[in-house]
């Protein structure tokens, strides 16, 4: 197995698993300028994939990411869809847009890169706490939107940039935080509650990291630290409140068993449990 630690460039995790890469399908959302998305993209790239699909508010910021994906690989087909994670309006366009077009028959990794930071309290058109809402709500649900592509690709993966500031701050119980009166910018940027993956590339490429399991990275290395890592985001049953909570944000079900999830994971609380 190879070694990473903090000084591994993303360079040099393509490089180590190419065959990771070459010819597959990855999505990506918030590809901004100098952000860890444009830098896996570009790093991507280098192992010229089949596709890459940039997703995020405006192309014309997108724009040059594309062209410079082009140069390091031109053989690569990079698409780019319009997307605001704030809007669950947005997300479901954008997911049935993606699902209905010729050029994507799959999607090998999800790479949920998009988020914002110690925002200022505002809620979304939807009604919800927008760090809540952008970080994990849209990823969430535009995630399971696009599981009939993802699960056509060849062993699928999702992987959720996130933060050691997780152990700031529990998703649960009330993520919009008292309407605003009990609001913490830092303890809403911990609340980006998927199931933590941090090193993206590494996580999105490294075979030997099991797929079944909820993995947090640190430093390229699997780590179950309380400083880096809360007991609450490696909980099953706040991972099941946390769905089935999003479940009723989104207002859509979710078929779990076709996700090959071991059921008991997600097995359905009671939402006296949830407040």
């Amino acid at each position: 197995m190879v070694a990473f630690g903090f000084d591994t460039e993303g360079k040099e995790v393509v490089e180590a698993f190419i065959d990771q890469v070459h010819g597959r399908t990855f999505l990506i959302t918030g590809p901004t300028p100098s952000s860890i998305g444009a830098y896996t993209a570009l790093a991507l790239a280098q192992g010229q994939p089949s596709t890459l699909i940039l997703l995020g508010r405006s192309s014309t910021t997108i724009q040059p990411l594309i062209d410079q994906i082009a140069h390091t690989s031109p053989n690569t087909r990079t698409l780019f869809f319009p997307l605001d994670l704030s809007s669950l309006t947005s997300v479901r366009s954008a997911a049935a847009t993606i699902l209905s077009h010729p050029s994507i028959p799959c999607i090998d990794v999800v790479i949920n890169n998009a988020g914002i930071m110690a925002a200022p309290y505002t809620r979304t058109e939807d009604g919800f706490e927008s760090q809540f809402a952008l970080n994990h709500l849209g990823h969430f649900f535009l995630t399971n939107l696009l599981m009939p592509k993802v699960l056509a690709g060849e062993g699928m993966r999702v992987v959720n940039v996130s933060s050691y500031q997780n152990v700031f701050c529990d998703v649960l119980p009330d993520p919009g935080f008292e309407e605003g009166r009990t609001y913490n910018a830092f303890k809403a940027t911990g609340r980006r509650a998927e199931i933590l993956r941090r090193e993206s590339r590494q996580a999105a490429l490294d075979p030997n990291l099991s797929t079944k399991d909820s993995i947090f990275l640190d430093d390229c290395q699997p780590t179950t630290d309380p400083k880096l890592v809360a007991s609450y985001a490696l909980s099953q049953s706040n991972a099941a409140r946390c769905w089935n909570l999003s479940e009723e944000m989104v207002h859509q079900k979710f078929n779990l068993a076709i996700y090959g999830l071991v059921q008991e994971y997600l097995t359905p609380e009671s939402e006296s449990d949830w407040f």
